[in-house]
């Protein structure tokens, strides 16, 4: 039986999206100031709650400031009508809090992310970074072929719109698991530049950095399935709804407008 949970997301699932598709799955985006995010929201609440034991306090104390710089990914179960898996982005905008994935380097490893990456031989300009702060499975869809196309869609929906915003790289701090599959999935696209260390509940987390344009490249020159997977996606359009690029555009172009606007 559904829970009373349940029965809103579907509620705000069902008010927000087209339900006449065809695709089992779609991907879609919104702006942290959109009321459908608490889709992606929800989910990251209960799954960060029953893997790390985040507490909802926990997460609006780590997550709240950065708000108006997050953006969210979604892939959506048409036919549940449910959140399948989500994505925080965090962006830098004008006078912003930053990336958390780069401020929390320092309190936990020791030395800031500048540091440990220019050790790596990495100089990324955070001005052309974004932070994958949170990503969250729910339990029903990670098995088998379910979990990697929830990676390759989210994943596939931040490479569209970072290429329209011509960004360089995407950082995290990645449970440490989860970086070993993703690194998997995604042919060690992503890769550590600190060793295992206790963040957030979780007990092995890594720092992480993806240089998202040459990975592009070099898969495309490879002629590789992960480019057609990830940077076309045809292969897998009867399964998977791709982001409508000009809404998602706006989506996050909202969030630079608005901490450009005067106050």
């Amino acid at each position: 039986m559904s829970t009373p949970s349940d029965l809103e997301q579907r509620s705000l699932v069902v008010a927000t999206l087209d339900t006449a598709v065809t695709e089992p799955f779609g991907t879609y985006v919104f702006a942290s100031s959109d009321p459908a995010a608490e889709i992606a929201r929800a989910l990251e609440r209960r799954v960060f709650l029953d893997a790390f034991g985040n507490t909802t306090e926990l997460l609006a104390a780590e997550y709240e400031r950065y708000e108006p710089a997050s953006f969210f990914v979604c892939v959506i179960d048409h036919r549940r009508m449910v959140c399948a898996a989500m994505m925080r982005v965090i962006v830098p905008v004008e006078n912003g809090p930053g990336l958390k994935s780069l401020r929390d380097v320092k309190p936990t490893w020791g030395e800031s992310a500048e540091d440990l990456l220019a050790a790596s031989g990495v100089l990324l300009d955070a001005k052309q970074t974004w932070d994958l702060a949170t990503l969250a499975v729910d339990r029903e869809y990670r098995s088998g072929a379910a979990l990697g196309l929830m990676h390759i869609g989210l994943y596939q929906a931040v490479a569209r719109l970072a290429r329209h915003f011509e960004v360089s790289w995407l950082v995290a701090i990645l449970d440490y698991p989860v970086y070993r599959l993703i690194r998997t999935q995604l042919r060690r696209i992503f890769v550590a530049y600190g060793d295992e260390r206790s963040y957030l509940g979780s007990a092995r987390s890594v720092p992480a950095y993806c240089p998202i344009r040459d990975a592009e490249r070099e898969a495309a020159v490879a002629g590789s399935s992960l480019h057609e997977l990830i940077y076309v996606g045809s292969a897998i359009k009867e399964a998977l709804r791709q982001i409508e690029l000009e809404p998602a555009i706006d989506a996050v172009q909202s969030l630079f407008d608005e901490a450009a606007a005067p106050r």
